[in-house]
């Protein structure tokens, strides 16, 4: 999964921070992100056809458990 380059503003201006600089864990919440937003996307705006990944309860929850567990981890 290729992620987008974050930018973070300063002085009015945005600033490519890069990926490079995110630890593994914050290249994973990203990812969950993502996950659950296309969730989210699909059952709310009701489209037929595209997959679901299972991140949320309305998606059938499959790996619900595996968000939640990664959640509590510190």
């Amino acid at each position: 999964m290729v992620l987008p380059c974050l930018k973070e503003q300063t002085n009015g201006k945005h600033v490519n921070i890069g990926i490079h600089r995110l630890t593994d864990r914050q290249k994973q919440a990203i990812k969950y992100m993502s996950l659950v937003f296309n969730d989210l996307d699909i059952d709310v705006n009701d489209l037929k056809g595209k997959d679901l990944t299972g991140y949320t309860y309305n998606s059938g929850g499959k790996k619900v458990e595996e968000l939640e567990k990664f959640i509590s981890q510190k």
